[in-house]
């Protein structure tokens, strides 16, 4: 996702059809409903007060950019990254403990550099990357396990074949080389193999996690599918011996992650006939598991002749995709009916880069939105509740870094990160979708692995 330097932004409109009404500002939201006595105060539309309960917010040392929030292996704890720094909170939202600050051994030195998205492995461990070109792991109890050097960052998050059971791992860095790693212990990274240049991904798309899937349901042969911004890729694991590419047609570029359907198919969204970072048309592409553009596709995204680019997606309920842009906010695409049922956009001198959505089992869609506002909309995508994280005490870090993907837990907790902030709500006990790729392929551990949800 990019980064803005942007702050500014103003109120939404709700659209269905080219009609739709004004969400008023902040400032006319009411009533207000206090977190803690010593706390900013969240805005909460009266009739559903009920629906959405705030429960905490945190503020982080250091913020993090296009960093993705993950969960313990046992629930409990939520793993953030900033720059430098790893967190374990707990679900109460205390901190429980920081990497490398609570790390008594310093087995792994410090990193002075973002650190990006984890992914969660057999053990609990952590497996991310960071901003000097390293694979770092860290254990579930806050020590440093090792750090690996590859040839360039990994602003996406690692994807985890096998379940995890043999500690491999895969990842892909914006230079375009592609690692598999075969964690052999405390200290013992070991490269399995390896491809760079016109052997691997020769046009890398920044932040995108590689796909696991299972080749038959014995689970045993797995492949590594990577989106880049002119193909699709598709490599053997774990000798990462290449199988298949679909080149994109032309005059496209994907703009978007990808996500793998029930039927294994791969779904992303592309631009064509650019302007600047923005593009004049919309495409979905799906391309079945053996590389072959499926029927009906590319499909078109019908955004009201507005430059934009779909820059985030994720699997919702009832056949809807959701879509994140950054400048027109979140387009929810009906793939039964193959067309935008509803839109949730920002006025055209703001920007608005929304993060991968979620939608819970009950409907109802979360998502984070530049530079600093955290959104829940009903299942017919209005606008319940939101907050400003610019009305914290400090909010210069948290209004300068892209937002991430809110985590939806199975009690009904939702837990947003946007910079340096945390901040959750409770919606009843109504707890993720059942979507087969709803968000970092259905589960929270976001090891991109397709089989790992069943």
């Amino acid at each position: 996702m990019r980064r803005l330097a942007i702050t500014v932004f103003s109120f939404l409109t709700v659209t269905c059809g080219g009609e739709g009404g004004e969400l008023p500002p902040p400032e006319e939201v009411s009533p207000d409903v206090s977190i803690q006595d010593d706390q900013p105060k969240s805005e909460i539309a009266p009739d559903v007060t009920q629906i959405v309960k705030p429960l905490w917010n945190l503020v982080l040392p250091t913020g993090g950019a296009t960093s993705h929030l993950a969960r313990s292996e046992k629930g409990g704890i939520i793993y953030a990254t900033g720059s430098g720094k790893v967190y374990a909170v707990q679900d109460s939202g205390n901190i429980e403990w920081t990497w490398p600050d609570d790390d008594d051994q310093m087995d792994v030195p410090a990193i002075d550099a973002q650190i990006y998205t984890p992914a969660v492995g057999k053990e609990g461990i952590l497996y991310m990357g960071t901003g000097l070109h390293t694979l770092l792991a860290v254990n579930k109890n806050g020590s440093g396990r090792f750090s690996l050097d590859l040839d360039g960052d990994v602003t996406g998050a690692p994807a985890i074949p096998d379940g995890g059971k043999a500690r491999l791992v895969v990842a892909a860095t914006d230079a375009g080389s592609i690692y598999t790693v075969k964690d052999l212990g405390q200290l013992k990274p070991y490269v399995l193999a390896k491809r760079v240049g016109d052997k691997a991904i020769p046009d890398p798309l920044p932040g995108t996690q590689p796909i696991v899937a299972p080749v038959a349901a014995d689970k045993e042969n797995e492949v590594a599918i990577i989106l880049g911004a002119s193909n699709l890729y598709c490599f053997n694991l774990p000798d990462l011996y290449p199988l298949w590419t679909y080149p994109l047609p032309e005059g496209r570029t994907a703009t978007s992650n990808p996500i793998m359907l029930a039927d294994k198919s791969v779904l992303f969204a592309t631009g064509a006939v650019p302007t600047g970072e923005y593009y004049e048309q919309h495409f979905l592409l799906r391309v079945d598991f053996y590389g072959n553009l499926m029927e009906g596709y590319p499909a078109a995204v019908d955004m009201q002749s507005k430059k934009t680019a779909i820059i985030s997606l994720s699997q919702g309920i009832k056949d809807w995709l959701l879509l994140g842009t950054n400048n027109a906010g979140l387009v929810v695409f009906d793939m039964e009916g193959m067309s935008v049922f509803k839109s949730v956009s920002a006025q055209a001198e703001n920007f608005m880069d929304v993060a991968q959505p979620v939608q819970g089992n009950d409907g109802l869609i979360y998502f984070n939105a530049f530079p600093s506002f955290i959104y829940v909309l009903s299942e017919q995508a209005e606008v319940l509740w939101y907050k400003d994280f610019d009305e914290l005490d400090d909010p210069s870090i948290g209004a300068q870094l892209a937002p991430s993907s809110p985590l939806v837990l199975m009690d009904g907790t939702v837990v947003f990160h946007a910079g340096n902030f945390m901040y959750a709500v409770k919606r009843s006990d109504a707890g993720p979708s059942g979507a087969t790729w709803p968000r970092f392929g259905g589960n929270d551990f976001n090891t991109g692995n397709f089989a790992d949800p069943e």
